[in-house]
């Protein structure tokens, strides 16, 4: 018993006398550059300076989520004279020093042109991990994914806004479109060519004075089921392809639609989603 608590009581005491090594201030921005570093050497095509911050054998997981080769400066150098290309930038890059370990978190913006000539775009969602060895920052593991685009939300867009109609909200309608709204409706009957149909440019302002006028009216109702057969969107934009099924009315008649296929443009604006464009009864 003596000797078990004589052997508890040197670990102790050689745990307190390992030296700590705090997270020094000029950490942070080290283990930035170094990140800005790696990409500026892959854009340089050079393999000598990306290994310079990576741990020979560093795993990774790749963009399609799985387990990537470790990290091995010779197959950069095949790569590179194979004709791989980066043309990265990093976006929103954060960074988590833990004395001698730091975390990195960022999206990459930019494009890979592969040895077999394909192209792929980002942007593309990234995490690090770093140690400190001899006073440089180096990579043991990083982990890529592409970026989902945000379908839901952007459909939610779509529905947000035909609900402001049936609820009569003004405001909630148009914080759904953006300033520079493109509008074109095919008539129910009318089978013509697209340039004669009604719309154009600037329609926030027309769609404004419609909604103010037929909200306040009485006898105004809207009702429209959404089924959404098509969303092809990434970060900035897309289109929503929709088959509509309603009904409106006011004082002066009513109107439905059974079926009708719409076609809603969607941009990211200032971080919000907003409907820039759209073309009615396009069958």
């Amino acid at each position: 018993m003596q000797y078990l608590f004589a052997k508890l009581v040197l670990f102790f005491v050689v745990v307190a006398l390992i030296p700590t090594t705090p997270a020094l201030a000029d950490d942070a921005a080290d283990v930035k550059k170094a990140a800005e570093a790696v990409l500026a050497a892959y854009s340089a095509e050079d393999a000598d300076a990306i290994a310079r911050h990576f741990v020979v054998g560093a795993p990774n997981f790749g963009g399609d989520g799985r387990s990537g080769r470790p990290f091995d400066k010779g197959e950069f150098e095949s790569a590179f004279a194979a004709g791989l290309d980066y043309d990265l930038t990093w976006r929103d890059l954060e960074v988590e020093v833990y004395e001698n370990s730091a975390v990195t978190t960022a999206f990459m913006d930019g494009q890979i042109k592969m040895p077999d000539g394909n192209t792929v775009f980002g942007p593309w969602r990234n995490s690090a991990t770093w140690v400190k060895q001899k006073g440089v920052w180096k990579v043991v593991h990083y982990h890529v994914s592409v970026v989902m685009p945000d379908i839901q939300g952007v459909q939610q867009l779509v529905s947000r806004y035909h609900q402001a109609w049936t609820d009569r909200e003004l405001d909630t309608a148009l914080s759904c479109i953006g300033d520079s709204y493109v509008r074109a409706i095919r008539g129910m009957e009318d089978t013509g060519h697209p340039t004669t149909w009604n719309g154009g440019y600037g329609a926030r302002d027309q769609m404004r004075t419609w909604m103010e006028t037929g909200f306040n009216d009485p006898e105004f109702s809207y009702s429209n089921d959404i089924e959404f057969l098509h969303t092809d969107i990434n970060e900035q934009s897309g289109v929503v392809l929709t088959r509509e099924t309603g009904s409106q009315a006011n004082s002066r008649g009513s109107n439905e639609w059974n079926g009708m296929k719409n076609l809603w443009w969607v941009a990211n604006i200032d971080g919000e989603w907003k409907i820039v464009g759209s073309l009615h009864n396009i069958d």
